[in-house]
C-alpha cells in the first residue's frame, strides 16, 4: 500500500472520527437537555400532588368538622348578609370599615369577601366558612412561588409541602375568622414586592406591589403594628433601588394611602377625636365609634409577656383552647425553631454581602413587636407563622448544602426531618379528624347542634310566645340571627341593648329576650332554649328536646330567677 494512499485513509479515517465525536457530544448534548428538562417538569408537577393533598386537608369533613359555629364565626357570617342585604352591619352603620362587634371591634374584610357566597348559597355555616377555604388552599401555591423567587425551586417544594400539612395551617383554613386571612394577605404582599423590587421589574409590577398589605390593613388588626414597621425596613434597606424607579413607587405608595386612609380615620377617632367627625358627612363609608379597642392589645407591653410566649412557642402553640390549639404540632417543633433560628442566621450573613435582605427576614423582624406585646394567642400569632416557616426551609437547605461532602449526613437529616414530618401528618389527621370530633369539649367550642336547639324551640314555640335564649354575651343572640337569617332590617328596629364600658349587650329582639329578667312577663308562658348547664328557668319546665349541650322546653307559672 503506497504513502499516499494511507495517508488519504488515515485522513479520512480522523475525519470520520470527528464527525463521530461530534454527533455523539450533540446527542449527549440533546439527551442532557431532555434530562433537565423532565427532571425540571418532575419536580414542577410535584406541586399538584401536594395541592390534593393540602386540599384533602382542609375540604376532608368540611360541612361537619368544626362540628358547629364559634361565636366570632357566627358573626363574621351575620355581618356579610346584613351587608348584603341592607349595605350596612348588624348596628346599621353603612359600609363600615371597621365593625363594631360587641363593642371593641372586629376587621371587615372576611364578610365583605363572603358576601357573594352568602347571596349565591344562603346563610349558612358552610357559605360562611368558604372564603377560609379557598384563601387557605390558594396560599400553598403561592406561599411555593415566593419562597423558589427567593431560595429556589426545591425549596419552595419543601416550603409549599410542610405548609399543606402543618396544623396550624390546615386548621385557620377550615373555619372563619378574620384573623385567618393575615398570612395570606402578607404573603402576596410579600411575593408582590419581591418582584417589584427585582431588577427587571416592570412599572406594572412595581405600581400593584402595595395593593396586597393595604387589603392586609382590613384582614386583622396586627397588621396596624406589622406592616408600618416592614414598610420602614424595606424603603430603609432597598432605597437605591426605589429611588432609581421613584415615578413608580410613588404611584405605589398613593394607592396604598388611599387604601390606607380610611382606617387611618378610624384610628384618629378612637384615639384623638372620641366623637363624630365633620367630614364623615361626605364620606362614603362607616367609620365607628367603639366603645374599647382591639388596637390597645398592641400598645401595652409587659416584660412578663415574653416568658409566657417563650413557654407558649415551646409548647407547640397550645393555649388550651379546642378552636385555637395545634394538635399534634409537637414532633415537627423538635426541628422547627432549631432550623427557624439557623435560616436567620444565614439571612443575615448573606445580608452583609449582598445588602439586600430577604424579604421573610424583614418580615420576620417586622413581626417581633407581635411576640413582644401581646398575650401568646394563635390566632395572634398568624403574622408570623409563614415567615418562621420560610426561615426553617432556609436553615433545612443551608445544612443540606454544607453536609454535600458527607452523603451519610445528608440521609440522616433528610430521614430524620422526614420521619417527623410523617408521624406529624399521623398524629395530626388521628387526633383531628377521628378524636376531637367526638369530645365534648370541642362540641362546646364550637356550640354543637345549637342550630338545632333553635329550629326545635321555634317549632315548639306557640305564635307570638316569647322564646328565652342563654343569657351570656358569646352565645345566644348572635347564633339566632344567623341561624335563622333574621332580616337584619327588622333586627334594626327590634334591638334593645346596653352597654357598659366594653360591650354592647343585647336584651331583646322580636321575640327573642336574652335572660329571664328581660322577659316581658317572667310569670307567664314562654319557651326556653338553653345551656344544659343553665339552671331551670322555671319550678316545673316542660323539657321537650336536648342534646349533649342544649336543652329545649316550655314554662309557665312563676319563675325561679337564674341569678
Amino acid at each position: 500500500m503506497s504513502k499516499a494512499f494511507r495517508d488519504s485513509k488515515n485522513s479520512h479515517a480522523v475525519t470520520l472520527s470527528d464527525s463521530e465525536g461530534s454527533l455523539v457530544s450533540r446527542v449527549s448534548k440533546f439527551l442532557a437537555d431532555k434530562s433537565r428538562f423532565f427532571a425540571s417538569l418532575r419536580m414542577t408537577t410535584l406541586v399538584y400532588p401536594i395541592l390534593f393533598l393540602g386540599f384533602v386537608l382542609r375540604a376532608f369533613q368540611f360541612s361537619t368538622n368544626p362540628p358547629g359555629l364559634y361565636f366570632d364565626e357566627a358573626t363574621i357570617g351575620y355581618e356579610a348578609f346584613s351587608l348584603l342585604k341592607t349595605g350596612a352591619d348588624r348596628w346599621g352603620l353603612s359600609l363600615p370599615i371597621y365593625f363594631v362587634n360587641w363593642g371593641s371591634g372586629q376587621s371587615v374584610l372576611y364578610s365583605y369577601l363572603s358576601i357573594p357566597f352568602v347571596a349565591l348559597l344562603g346563610l349558612s355555616r358552610f357559605s360562611d366558612r368558604l372564603v377560609s377555604l379557598f384563601l387557605g388552599v390558594l396560599t400553598l401555591p403561592l406561599v411555593y412561588v415566593t419562597v423558589k423567587r427567593s431560595m429556589g425551586r426545591n425549596a419552595g417544594l419543601i416550603a409549599m409541602l410542610l405548609l399543606a400539612v402543618l396544623p396550624w395551617h390546615v386548621m385557620i383554613s377550615r373555619w372563619a375568622l378574620d384573623a385567618n386571612l393575615l398570612p395570606f394577605f402578607l404573603l402576596l404582599g410579600t411575593y408582590t414586592m419581591t418582584r417589584a423590587l427585582s431588577r427587571s421589574a416592570s412599572r406594572r409590577s412595581i405600581v400593584l406591589a402595595l395593593l396586597p398589605w393595604g387589603a392586609a390593613l382590613y384582614a386583622y388588626a396586627l397588621s396596624f403594628t406589622v406592616l408600618p414597621i416592614l414598610l420602614a425596613l424595606i424603603v430603609l434597606s432597598y432605597r437605591k433601588t426605589i429611588l432609581g424607579n421613584w415615578k413608580a413607587w410613588g404611584v405605589s405608595a398613593i394607592l396604598f394611602g388611599i387604601l390606607a386612609f380610611p382606617l387611618a380615620l378610624f384610628l384618629f377617632k378612637n384615639y384623638f377625636a372620641h366623637d363624630t367627625m365633620g367630614i364623615e358627612r361626605y364620606l362614603p363609608f362607616g367609620i365607628p365609634l367603639l366603645l374599647t379597642n382591639r388596637i390597645q392589645y398592641v400598645s401595652t407591653p409587659i416584660p412578663g409577656r415574653w416568658i409566657d410566649t417563650f413557654f407558649f412557642i415551646f409548647s407547640g402553640f397550645q393555649q388550651g383552647d379546642y378552636h385555637d390549639s395545634l394538635v399534634g404540632n409537637a414532633p415537627i417543633l423538635m426541628v422547627f425553631i432549631p432550623l427557624c433560628l439557623i435560616g436567620c442566621a444565614y439571612w443575615v450573613k448573606d445580608f452583609r454581602v449582598s445588602k439586600r435582605p430577604d424579604l421573610f427576614l424583614l418580615w420576620m423582624i417586622a413581626a417581633l413587636p407581635v411576640l413582644l406585646l401581646v398575650d401568646a394567642n394563635v390566632h395572634r400569632f398568624n403574622a408570623v407563622f409563614i415567615p418562621m416557616l420560610a426561615a426553617s426551609v432556609n436553615g433545612l437547605s443551608r445544612l443540606a448544602r454544607a453536609l454535600s461532602r458527607s452523603s451519610r449526613a445528608r440521609l440522616v437529616l433528610a430521614t430524620g426531618v422526614s420521619a417527623l414530618v410523617a408521624l406529624q401528618v399521623f398524629l395530626f389527621v388521628y387526633d383531628y379528624f377521628w378524636v376531637f370530633p367526638e369530645l365534648p369539649e370541642y362540641e362546646s367550642a364550637f356550640t354543637k347542634n345549637y342550630d338545632r336547639a333553635i329550629e326545635q324551640g321555634i317549632a315548639l314555640a306557640r305564635p307570638d310566645e316569647p322564646i328565652l335564649l342563654q343569657p351570656g354575651l358569646e352565645y345566644s343572640f348572635i347564633f339566632t340571627l344567623f341561624y335563622t337569617s333574621y332580616p337584619p332590617e327588622q333586627f334594626h328596629r327590634e334591638v334593645k341593648y346596653s352597654t357598659d364600658l366594653s360591650e354592647y349587650w343585647v336584651r331583646s329582639f322580636g321575640r327573642f329576650y336574652v335572660g329571664v329578667e328581660n322577659l316581658p312577663d317572667p310569670q307567664g308562658e314562654f319557651t326556653y332554649i338553653l345551656g344544659k348547664w343553665n339552671p331551670d328557668p322555671c319550678p316545673n319546665p316542660e323539657p321537650a328536646a336536648e342534646t349533649r349541650l342544649w336543652k329545649v322546653g316550655r314554662c309557665e307559672g312563676q319563675v325561679k330567677s337564674q341569678r
